[in-house]
């Protein structure tokens, strides 16, 4: 199931109005209803990047083909939740991993990515051992992060992500305890206005004890 919302991108309202055509869903080739790219996003291609607004089913799908491991968090994520505003990246979760992070390179490969701050083809260097890595890709720019310590570790993130099926596609979505935690943790003024957001639709939000912000 996909929640309400979830495949839209910085301009979700009125995305999700344009009218649909057929196109490839996944890297499996699956048929789905969505508006249109500029390519199969699975294959990697010479023409030159452009700007593009995020678009998580394309990105999670070149994930999940490569069997990478990853839970979307950030905006895609709050709006998982049914708080529904703009965002302008995706934001993957991963473990600390050697071998995941060599598939979710790949991933970005596919995707035509490149490191963002100085559009550096993408090498093992840029992710393992490193905390985070943004690139600019056909699915737009997608950050990747790793946790820190519990509650927003991976693990406790991924056992209690939100499961989300979209096009035959199956991946992992933070739910809101997890949400309310790195809303917390980075209080940005968006981040705030998240937890305020979420809040109102939710009621009183679930509050733990976070390393960093509460020592």
């Amino acid at each position: 199931m996909r929640p309400s919302g979830l495949r839209s991108t910085r301009k979700s309202a009125a995305l999700s109005r344009r009218r649909p055509i057929r196109r490839s869903a996944s890297c499996s080739g699956v048929d789905s209803t969505s508006r249109p790219r500029r390519q199969n996003y699975c294959e990697p291609s010479n023409e030159q990047m452009v700007a593009l607004d995020p678009e998580l089913d394309v990105a999670a799908a070149a994930m999940v083909a490569e069997g990478a491991r990853f839970v979307v968090v950030g905006g895609f994520s709050v709006i998982a939740n049914r708080f529904i505003r703009a965002t302008e990246d995706v934001d993957f979760l991963v473990p600390d991993d050697t071998t995941n992070d060599q598939r979710v390179l790949a991933a970005l490969v596919k995707l035509d990515g490149v490191r963002l701050r100085d559009e550096a083809p993408l090498l093992e260097e840029h992710l393992l051992d490193r905390t985070h890595l943004r690139a600019k890709t056909r699915a737009g720019v997608i950050d990747i992060m790793r946790g820190g310590l519990p509650p927003l570790d991976y693990e406790t993130v991924e056992e209690r992500a939100i499961h989300v099926e979209d096009d035959g596609v199956r991946y992992l979505v933070a739910g809101l305890s997890s949400i309310v935690g790195f809303k917390r943790l980075a209080g940005r003024p968006r981040d705030r206005n998240d937890l305020i957001g979420l809040e109102g639709i939710y009621g009183e939000l679930p509050i733990e004890s976070i390393p960093g912000l509460d020592t």
